[in-house]
């Protein structure tokens, strides 16, 4: 599978200093039948996925998400998201509290070029192998994960 590498490169802005310091939230709700919302929790510093997933938007859903990535290596120091209605919960602030991670509502403007190489190499792998039903898509997203995760291993080492 061929990937763009060209999206691991650094931005000239402020950035993360280190692995689990910022973890972005973003969502993308992709133009196929069922239209599934795609939510990726990226590692800012790494540009990494922590989370890739698709999602009812149900903060159930999120809280867990972050909650297993959290486990699986440290939970952020930041977390940024948008300003969307899921995320003014009481559930979120809780959370946030519990596991001492500083929610940050409408992070700073160049938060879109973290996300946006990661959400246009998605939108170019949906479109570049025809998926058009969604339980095709959910197979495929977890072979793209992998691929996107050591293309970006490769270009950052």
């Amino acid at each position: 599978m061929h990937l763009n590498t060209d999206q691991f490169a650094k931005d000239t802005g402020p950035r993360a200093t280190r692995k689990n310091e910022i973890w972005s939230v973003e969502f993308a709700i992709l133009d196929i039948p069922g239209r599934p919302t795609v939510w990726a929790t990226l590692d800012v510093f790494s540009r990494l996925p922590v989370v890739l997933d698709t999602t009812s938007g149900k903060i159930d859903h999120i809280l867990f998400n972050l909650d297993q990535a959290g486990r699986c290596g440290r939970y952020p120091d930041r977390l940024w998201i948008d300003q969307g209605y899921e995320f003014r919960s009481q559930q979120l602030q809780k959370w946030a509290d519990l596991r001492e991670v500083e929610l940050v509502f409408g992070a700073p403007i160049w938060k879109r070029a973290v996300a946006e190489r990661f959400l246009r190499q998605l939108s170019l792998f949906v479109r570049d192998n025809g998926l058009t039903n969604p339980a095709d898509f959910k197979r495929k997203l977890a072979e793209w994960h992998h691929a996107y995760e050591e293309a970006a291993a490769a270009a950052i080492n």
